[in-house]
């Protein structure tokens, strides 16, 4: 038996059942939890998935550990942030993540831990991992200090450090002026590099394909995509991509590169990175049927 985390709705999820039998399978719907899905940890420490015994269960994959909250913000009260709903997505959240990581804890097979969606949201620490690997990553610098914005070119990235929002273009004289951006959290400041987006799928040292993605836009391509083209990676930098991999203690990732004139860039290693979206594109599911063919076998 094999546990899917992630939406009903999901086509992550609908790709990956396409290549496995009705009766091999169980889902659990994160985003209806605990509206429509029971889950309990008894006192012997058991886990029974809306009554199902998960001893049954050999390997999981995750869509995502997050939760929807299932109620309006009042954006009119004195606060523009509910707490009990706060409250409530986080409790989800660290439910389901405790959950995963006993069933780890027991030997299952998980695509992909609970570790490592956390060292996911610690952008910061991941890119000093593959900068210290020796992979090569843009200039990034992660401050609250305006002097620090001299340091880098007249154009930007600007990035949330958990991944929050899509990235931005902005320019280092914007920056200055506007840098009450700094009086709430600090930011990531990334070079800007000119240049085509790639992305490369990864699945156990496997690379499972590599696309350049068309966009209109030209910082966060997501949402926006027009089209996919088949690229074949230079020996040197699927290597990176394996041992990015390998760093990170990802089974599975979805790797953005950035490629200039000359060089290609690795900007985040994605631990549950969208690939519905180019198996349609060409009708062929080169990733979901290895992951199911692996999550079979473990």
């Amino acid at each position: 038996m094999i546990g899917l985390v992630g939406r009903e709705s999901s086509k992550q999820i609908s790709h990956i059942t396409k290549h496995l039998n009705n009766d091999d399978w169980i889902l659990i719907d994160n985003f209806n939890y605990p509206e429509k899905e029971n889950l309990e940890i008894d006192d012997d420490y058991n886990i029974l998935i809306n009554g199902l015994d998960s001893s049954s269960i050999k390997s999981y994959f995750i869509e995502n550990y997050y939760t929807d909250i299932h109620e309006e913000i009042d954006l009119t009260g004195p606060s523009s942030i509910d707490g009990r709903s706060i409250i409530a997505s986080a409790e989800k959240e660290s439910f389901l993540k405790s959950m995963i990581m006993i069933e780890e804890n027991r030997g299952k097979y998980i695509i992909n831990s609970p570790k490592v969606d956390t060292l996911h949201q610690r952008k910061v620490f991941q890119l000093h991992k593959l900068a210290e690997a020796g992979i090569p990553v843009p200039d990034t610098a992660f401050t609250n200090c305006v002097n620090t914005f001299s340091k880098f070119s007249d154009e930007v990235i600007l990035k949330s450090l958990a991944g929050i929002g899509q990235a931005g273009k902005i320019s280092t004289n914007e920056l200055v002026d506007n840098n009450d951006l700094l009086d709430n959290s600090p930011i990531t400041i990334q070079e800007y590099i000119s240049g085509a987006d790639i992305r490369v799928y990864v699945l156990e040292g496997e690379i499972l394909g590599s696309f350049e993605v068309k966009s209109p836009e030209k910082v966060d391509y997501r949402g926006a995509e027009t089209g996919y083209k088949k690229v074949d990676l230079p020996l040197g930098i699927k290597n990176h991509c394996v041992k990015a991999n390998e760093i990170l203690d990802m089974k599975y990732s979805a790797i953005d590169l950035r490629l200039d004139s000359e060089n290609y860039y690795l900007l985040e290693c994605n631990p549950a990175g969208y690939f519905a979206g180019i198996e349609e594109y060409y009708g062929e599911y080169f990733v979901s049927k290895p992951i199911a063919e692996i999550l079979q076998k473990n």
